[in-house]
């Protein structure tokens, strides 16, 4: 496939020389945002580059949308090109998680996350859709604990099944497996993006406690985090690694829209704070968990 334009040509530290970063004019909606550029990120690298690309784009970081090149190669001046194998993938994930990491207030430098990710395991499931849909389904079942109140597949378990990208399961952090979608042993083109691998081993560390109640309101309804509150974090750490303000699925849409957008609403109004943020997901702790289930929807 031809490389597509226009774009800009930047040194990212590559051997092979300068890296070809696609970009197009933020059509109307963008530019009501204060956006002149959409830029597609190359698949993997860190977010600390893009400097690069705006000096060269003549801009700045506020005026840039960046959204993941989501297949996963490196183009280069030269007409080269780098399609990145499972393991490369795997391992600049986790260099870009432990960059992250790393510099987050409250946790002191993340060694012991840190290590946690380096030996985080991480599978390729290349079984056919049906057992892929069972293997969502048996996570599923485990994550509600009842391991064995596993839901019957039909049309519509399959269908997720197909979207989905890939699943963390295990209770604790240290035996939990990160399993990426390579259905039908589909290697050349999976269903997964490497940004997806960052989201998963942000589960991989995310606290046990993070969905444990902690505490009542005036109703008498627990205070606690829902599936969909943890997965906007998630994806919010996820981004935050990654250098990207939307991220496409290897099948096309934004993920975790609608879950991000509802995370970003009470953030843009103060009433969460990224610092409780990762007091929560990370250190499990119980008034940061309130602060942020309650101001949630305040």
């Amino acid at each position: 496939m031809a490389m597509q334009q226009p774009f800009v040509e930047v040194d990212l530290g590559f051997k092979a020389g300068l890296v070809r970063v696609r970009y197009v004019t933020a059509d109307q909606y963008y530019q009501m945002q204060g956006k002149r550029f959409i830029v597609y990120w190359p698949s993997g690298v860190a977010p600390s580059h893009q400097q690069k690309v705006e000096t060269v784009l003549a801009t700045s970081h506020a005026q840039v949308l960046y959204e993941n090149d989501k297949d996963d190669v490196i183009w280069f001046a030269s007409d080269k090109r780098i399609y990145a194998q499972e393991g490369d993938k795997v391992r600049q994930a986790k260099k870009l998680v432990k960059e992250m990491l790393a510099v987050q207030p409250r946790l002191d430098g993340a060694g012991l996350l840190c290590t946690a990710i380096d030996n985080q395991a991480v599978t390729f499931f290349t079984g056919n859709l049906t057992a892929w849909a069972q293997l969502l389904a048996a996570a599923d079942a485990a994550a509600r604990g009842k391991p064995k109140d596993v839901s019957p597949l039909n049309p519509n378990a399959l269908d997720r099944a197909s979207k989905t990208e890939a699943v963390t399961s295990g209770p604790r952090i240290g035996e939990r497996i990160v399993t990426m979608n390579c259905v039908d042993g589909n290697r050349a083109s999976p269903g997964y993006t490497l940004p997806t691998i960052v989201h998963e081993l942000f589960h991989s560390i995310e606290t046990e406690h993070l969905t444990a109640p902690v505490g009542a309101n005036e109703r008498g309804s627990p205070i606690e985090l829902s599936g969909p509150q943890v997965e906007a974090i998630t994806e919010y750490f996820a981004r935050l690694a990654t250098g990207l303000d939307e991220r496409t699925g290897a099948r096309g849409g934004d993920a975790y829209y609608a879950e991000l957008r509802s995370l970003r609403e009470p953030m843009g109004r103060g009433r969460i704070t990224h610092e409780m943020l990762v007091m929560a997901y990370f250190l499990g702790d119980r008034e940061a968990i309130r602060a942020v289930a309650t101001g949630w929807y305040a």
